[in-house]
């Protein structure tokens, strides 16, 4: 578990945008809530000691590595003992009640732990400024966050085996099911269907059918393996510049807002619009007297937006 634990960091921090040890992708949460629920609360040196190791060989100094490294481990231990004693432990994913308080308990609420320890600790060693505390600390989470929800599931399911009974799918319908997966990943994060001839479509609601079926006719846990891949492709094909999350082009950039404006048109690809969603949102803030900017550093590097809105003064009600 250690050594997993440990190249699954070193993948999450080669992800990392806003600060080295911070990424927005980080499977070791995942990788430690599983460990701790299906193999117990003894594990957590093989968490910590992964941490460490990880943390060491990136940046920061033995003391920083150390004060993340015990973040790491005491996120896992508590999302890991939250989960244990309010929604059912290893068989946290059989029941949808206890599905949400997962979500809660440990993808939302542990992640906290490590996010502010890790960020206060690179803080306080001079690794990073307080100004940035915020972006970076958010970024941790976030990525703590993703972990927990895509890999917990998945390491856990396939370890306990999941519900006992039998798919109610056979093997050409699972064939089935995993291609229209990688399509429908390949259509709205990438450019992959235009090395067969096939537009790719902007449109990210295409994932959620292949979802729906794999929960319908398959097993949790090959539900859950699903939704890895789908995460996996989205990851890649983000960072190598193509999906819905990619930066602005600095040449739509000044007309980002305007209604349906596209990128680059190519005959292979349907045309990327930014749609009616920026359009609108600025026709509202104009009509409150207000602006919106958008800022960009070009494709594959995201994109940011500030709405500034007058100040309201509070009514003043007389007196006497």
């Amino acid at each position: 578990m250690f050594g997993l634990y440990a190249l699954a960091g070193k993948v999450g921090l080669s992800l990392a945008s806003v600060h080295s040890s911070a990424s927005a992708v980080w499977p070791p949460t995942g990788i430690a809530l599983a460990t701790l629920l299906t193999l117990g609360y003894r594990g957590w040196p093989a968490i910590f000691a992964g941490a460490f190791v990880v943390n060491i060989t990136t940046a920061g100094s033995l003391a920083t590595s150390l004060g993340i490294a015990a973040g790491n481990t005491l996120e896992g231990l508590v999302g890991a003992y939250l989960v244990n004693r309010f929604a059912g432990g290893a068989r946290v994913f059989d029941r949808a009640p206890d599905v949400f308080k997962f979500a809660g308990l440990a993808a939302l609420m542990s992640t906290t732990i490590s996010a502010t320890v890790g960020v206060g600790t690179l803080t306080l060693g001079g690794y990073a400024a307080w100004a940035d505390f915020s972006p970076i600390w958010f970024t941790w989470w976030l990525g703590d966050a993703a972990g927990a929800l895509i890999f917990s599931p998945l390491m856990v399911l396939w370890v306990s085996g999941g519900r006992s009974y039998a798919p109610r799918a056979d093997l050409l319908e699972a064939a089935a099911l995993w291609l229209s997966t990688i399509l429908a990943g390949l259509a709205v994060f990438g450019e992959g269907l235009a090395h067969f001839g096939i537009m790719t479509l902007p449109l990210t609601f295409l994932c959620t059918p292949p979802l729906v079926w794999a929960a319908v006719r398959f097993r949790q846990r090959e539900a859950a393996t699903l939704v890895g891949v789908l995460s996996g492709i989205a990851i890649w094909e983000t960072l190598h510049g193509s999906g819905p999350f990619v930066g602005i082009p600095p040449e739509v950039l000044p007309r980002g807002p305007d209604l349906f404006t596209h990128s680059e048109r190519r005959l292979d690809r349907a045309p990327a619009g930014l749609g009616l969603g920026l359009n609108l949102v600025q026709r509202l803030v104009e009509l409150h007297g207000g602006r919106m900017q958008a800022f960009s550093e070009g494709p594959g590097l995201g994109s940011k937006f500030l709405v500034r809105l007058p100040r309201i003064e509070p009514l003043r009600t007389a007196v006497g």
